[in-house]
């Protein structure tokens, strides 16, 4: 397990590949600046191997579209399935999620609890596992898709 941590972001690296990354100072705005240097330290923790992800905002009270934007615009190169954990105070999240889980090069999934986020990623990255992304003959449940109840 390695961790690493900045200004704004906590990272762990899981001994089974996963990143858990927890948001610390949520009161700091994300500029495109600070969000950049994020991905950068990101990398150096992932060693360039692009990884399943739990990204934790749920101490991020204020979620913009702008932010998103910026999010968006580098996890392709870092991330292999991402687990988005969110609370009730993180209303910008939920609203903006739609445009998340419609990227073609991306399986991803919201949960209010870490422990289902974890088990999900776990659960995605077994080979054998059968998910609509890796059997073209799947004939089950699309809520990997969904926003939870």
């Amino acid at each position: 397990m390695r961790t690493f941590e900045n200004s704004i972001n906590r990272y762990v690296l899981l001994d089974d590949g996963i990143v858990v990354v927890h948001e610390i100072n949520p009161e700091i705005e994300r500029s495109a600046e600070l969000v950049n240097g994020t991905f950068d330290d990101l990398e150096r923790l992932i060693e360039g191997e692009p990884r399943p992800i739990l990204w934790d905002l749920r101490p991020v009270l204020r979620f913009t579209a702008l932010e998103w934007r910026q999010l968006l615009d580098r996890l392709e190169d870092f991330v292999t399935t991402l687990a988005i954990v969110v609370g009730e105070d993180t209303p910008g999240a939920r609203s903006l999620f739609p445009t998340l889980a419609h990227l073609p090069y991306l399986r991803v999934r919201m949960f209010e609890d870490e422990t289902e986020a974890l088990r999900w990623l776990r659960r995605e990255m077994d080979p054998d596992a059968a998910s609509p992304w890796t059997d073209p003959n799947w004939s089950g449940s699309t809520e990997g898709r969904t926003l939870p109840r």
